[in-house]
C-alpha cells in the first residue's frame, strides 16, 4: 500500500480493495470527466437478447419447469432460449438451473443466478487410475476478458473506461513477467475488482447492463463448454464461474483442450490447465485436491487453513486435519492429538455490546479468544434475564494471553468429531467412478 501511494499519488492505507481499485480508475477518469463521481448509468429495464452473444447450442425440446422460482431446464437450448425472451429490471430476476445427464450415469446440475454458475454432481470422490485422467480447466481473469474481448463497459464512461483497462491489462502482463509486484498487484486490483463494481451503484462505474453482459455470457460460456465436452463422450464432474473439471482418458486429454482452446478463441477466453491426483468435495464451494502439475493442495472453503489478512482464524486445526486425512491418509485422532500449536484449536467470538458475558461465574470481555477444554467453564451471554450459551454443550477455557506451556486440559474428542462429520458427509455418499 505505501508503494502504490508513492507510485501512484493516491492515499490509500486504510481503504479495501475495491475502494483502492477505484480510487486508481479515478485518477486516470478524471481528466476526460469532469464531474466523474457523480456518474452512472441507471436502467429502467435490460433486454437480454441486446446483449447475448451468439452461443450455438444443440436445438432441443424446450423443456422446464419453476421450481421455487427458479427455471430449472433440461438442456441448455431451453434455456438460452427463454434469457432471450426475457427483460429484467434487476440481475436478482436470473434464476435459472440445467441438469445434464453424463455419459458416466451421473447427472450434472449447474445452478446460474447472481453470484456466477456452480455446478456438480452426486458423486464426491474422485481418484485418477491407469487409464482416466481428472482434468481441470480455469479462464484466465474471465471477467476482465469479457469486458475487455467484448466491449461491455459502463455505457457513460466509453471510450475511455476500455481504453484505461486495455492499459492496466497490457502493463500487469509486463509487469509480471519483470517481476514487478507492485504494478502486477495494481493491474490484479483494476482488473478484477472494477468489474464487479458495475452493479455497485454508489461507484461512478455503475451501470448494471454492464454487469449482467459480462456475468451472464461467461455462465453461458461455460455452459456451452459442458455441453459440447458431454456431447464428446466426457463426464463433467463440476463446474464454476471460470472452470470445469472433467475425467477423461490419459489419451484424450490432448483432444480435450484443443476443443477448449478453440471455444476460448471463439469467444476470446484463454484457459489455464491441470490435472488432479485426486479431488474431494464437500460441496462445489468447499474442497480438497491434489495438484498433480503443481505437486501440492488447493483449498477451498473448509479446508483452508492459509487464510487471507482478516478472514476468520477458528479451529485451524480442522482443516488441517482434513488435508493429514484426505492427503496424506493420517487418521484425524492421530494428528489433532500430536499437533501441538494451541493457536489452531482456538476460537474468537466478539460478543454484541448489548450482552454481558460471563464465564466461571465472572463477567469478561465481550471479546474472547477460547479452546474447547474437559476442565473449563461454560462461556454465557446475557441480554436480559436467560443466560445463553455461547458454544453450547462445551465447556471452553479462556486464552486471550498466549502462554508458552502447551495444556493439558484440551476437549481433543470435540475437534475429532467436526473433522469426522465432514469426512463422512463426503465419504458417505461416495460411489464407484470408473
Amino acid at each position: 500500500r505505501f508503494s502504490v501511494e508513492e507510485q501512484y499519488k493516491i492515499k490509500c492505507i486504510s481503504d479495501d480493495a475495491p475502494k483502492m481499485a477505484l480510487k486508481l480508475m479515478e485518477k486516470e477518469l478524471q481528466p476526460y470527466f469532469p464531474e466523474l463521481r457523480d456518474m452512472r448509468t441507471y436502467r429502467s429495464e435490460i433486454v437480454l437478447s441486446d446483449i447475448l452473444l451468439d452461443f450455438p447450442f444443440t436445438e432441443a425440446p424446450m423443456s422446464y419447469k419453476i421450481d421455487k422460482g427458479v427455471v430449472v431446464c433440461s438442456n441448455y437450448y431451453t434455456m438460452y432460449q427463454l434469457l432471450k425472451q426475457q427483460t429484467i429490471k434487476t440481475t436478482k430476476e436470473l434464476a435459472y438451473s440445467v441438469i445434464l445427464p453424463l455419459p458416466n450415469g451421473l447427472h450434472l446440475k449447474n445452478d446460474h443466478g447472481t453470484g456466477g454458475i456452480h455446478g456438480i454432481t452426486a458423486q464426491k470422490v474422485f481418484k485418477e487410475d491407469n487409464f482416466n485422467i481428472i482434468l481441470t480447466a480455469d479462464i484466465n481473469s474471465m471477467y476482465p476478458a469479457c469486458c475487455l474481448g467484448h466491449g461491455f463497459e459502463p455505457e457513460h464512461l466509453k471510450p475511455y473506461f476500455g481504453q484505461r483497462f486495455l492499459h492496466h491489462r497490457d502493463k500487469r502482463i509486463e509487469a509480471k513477467r519483470n517481476g514487478d509486484k507492485v504494478n502486477n498487484e495494481v493491474g490484479k486490483l483494476i482488473l478484477n475488482r472494477l468489474v464487479g463494481m458495475f452493479n455497485n451503484e454508489y461507484s461512478f462505474v455503475y451501470d448494471p447492463q454492464a454487469n449482467v453482459s459480462i456475468t451472464l455470457n461467461g455462465q453461458l460460456f461455460i455452459g456451452y463448454c459442458i455441453e459440447k465436452l458431454i456431447e464428446r463422450g466426457y463426464s463433467v464432474v463440476s463446474c464454476n464461474t471460470d472452470g470445469i473439471e472433467l475425467i477423461c482418458n490419459m489419451s484424450d486429454k490432448q483432444a480435450v483442450i484443443e476443443l477448449l482452446d478453440e471455444l476460448g478463441r471463439q469467444y476470446k477466453f484463454d484457459w489455464e490447465y491441470n490435472t488432479y491426483r485426486e479431488l474431494y468435495y464437500l460441496n462445489i464451494n468447499n474442497y480438497i485436491a491434489w495438484l498433480n502439475e503443481d505437486n501440492k493442495p488447493k483449498h477451498k472453503g473448509v479446508f483452508v487453513y492459509k487464510k487471507p489478512l482478516g478472514d476468520s482464524v477458528d479451529e485451524l486445526i480442522v482443516p488441517k486435519a482434513l488435508e493429514a486425512y484426505f492427503i496424506n491418509k493420517v487418521k484425524p485422532e492421530v494428528f489433532i492429538k500430536a499437533h501441538t500449536d494451541i493457536k489452531d484449536f482456538c476460537l474468537s467470538k466478539k460478543i454484541s455490546k448489548d450482552y454481558s458475558v460471563f464465564w466461571n461465574g465472572a463477567k469478561v470481555q465481550n471479546l474472547n479468544r477460547f479452546y474447547v477444554s474437559k476442565k473449563g467453564a461454560y462461556l454465557y451471554k446475557k441480554k436480559s434475564r436467560n443466560l445463553e450459551h455461547v458454544l453450547k454443550g462445551y465447556a471452553v477455557q479462556l486464552y486471550n494471553n498466549l502462554r508458552p506451556e502447551f495444556p493439558t486440559d484440551i476437549n481433543y474428542d470435540y475437534y475429532i468429531k467436526k473433522t469426522w462429520e465432514i469426512i463422512w458427509e463426503i465419504e458417505g455418499t461416495n460411489l464407484t467412478l470408473f
